[in-house]
């Protein structure tokens, strides 16, 4: 029979903890996006939780990860293991070269590039270079996830600090809650936090666009399954040029926080 707990130790257990974390200034050294607004909400990712981005739009779900890997691994000298899930590896480097050197992604992929371009380049190279990043292809069991976390970790010169892993709906769906406390289990062990960015099915569209109550715009029951955070990439119309101003709009008027944010905490 377990021994009850009177509240006073209980609490000054937890401002201890508390105490701790403020003189290490344990919130700084946090997993960020890199967008203040967002950041400012939901105050960083700390080892062990686990965060869905979700899309419908596959090209805006990739843009809005890809912006927040690249500053994880070169503003915040962080290091980052991403499951590229459907897209090759030499795609996903592509559009993290053409984000940096502003170059267009087409003349990356035809080799077109005019002379005043390189110098660019190459300063992209040598940047993404000094970044602690390593890519698995393939798309991701997340049953088998934390299994394949301790097999990476292995042969890992630096323990990633962020694992980004790109799936879909389907691939979550009739995933059980203890493949993702297991998850997080296992990410805590390693010191990594996890976004999983999931490409919504076409169904969800409609559903999400009518502003509907938050479980309607969770895909697959995920809120009950151990998921600390959940954000949702609202479909808007905007320039695809690469403009960095125009993409830092986008992103700040189009990311709703569902789960997991100042404003949705209870006080």
């Amino acid at each position: 029979m377990t021994t009850p707990t009177a509240f006073q130790d209980t609490i000054e257990s937890v401002i201890t903890t508390i105490e701790n974390q403020f003189k290490n200034k344990a919130s700084d050294t946090y997993v960020k996006f890199g967008i203040s607004n967002l950041d400012q909400d939901l105050l960083g990712f700390a080892p062990g939780e686990l965060t869905t981005i979700n899309a419908n739009n596959p090209e805006d779900l990739l843009s809005f990860t890809q912006k927040c890997l690249v500053d994880v691994v070169t503003k915040q000298d962080k290091s980052a293991l991403v499951y590229s899930g459907n897209i090759p590896t030499e795609h996903y480097t592509k559009r993290i070269l053409a984000r940096l050197s502003q170059i267009d992604l087409l003349k990356l992929d035809r080799a077109a590039i005019e002379p005043s371009e390189w110098p660019a380049l190459a300063d992209t190279t040598t940047l993404l270079n000094k970044a602690k990043l390593w890519f698995a292809d393939g798309l991701p069991n997340i049953k088998g996830l934390s299994d394949h976390l301790h097999e990476s970790y292995a042969g890992m010169s630096a323990a990633p600090d962020l694992v980004l892993v790109h799936t879909t709906e389907r691939e979550l769906m009739g995933r059980e809650q203890f493949d993702f406390l297991r998850l997080k289990q296992t990410a805590k062990k390693l010191g990594c936090t996890v976004w999983i960015a999931v490409e919504l099915r076409a169904s969800m569209g409609l559903v999400l666009d009518k502003k509907r109550p938050r479980p309607d715009s969770i895909p697959s029951g995920l809120e009950n399954h151990g998921v600390d955070k959940i954000l949702f990439i609202a479909p808007q119309d905007r320039d695809q040029s690469q403009d960095r101003d125009r993409d830092q709009r986008f992103h700040n008027n189009s990311v709703r926080v569902l789960k997991g944010g100042l404003a949705q905490r209870v006080r």
